[in-house]
């Protein structure tokens, strides 16, 4: 499945550390460690998310979303 939205956050120094440090234990980047936490407390909160096909974003095609700030 390709990836095609970008998504970024703030974090303070500790944060990040911690991100870093989880990455490093599962042998992942750190987008891909965060990636599998949020999957993971999708999965335990038996919470399903589905994007609708209008929100997806084609190869190639850039800048924000129409709606996106």
């Amino acid at each position: 499945m390709g990836r095609y939205r970008r998504f970024a956050f703030l974090v303070n120094g500790d944060e990040r550390a911690r991100i870093r440090t989880l990455a490093e234990r599962l042998q992942r980047s750190e987008s891909d460690a965060v990636r599998l936490i949020v999957r993971e407390a999708v999965r335990q909160l038996d919470v399903s998310v589905i994007p609708s096909t209008d929100q997806l974003r084609p190869p190639g095609a850039g800048g924000r979303a129409a709606g996106e700030p």
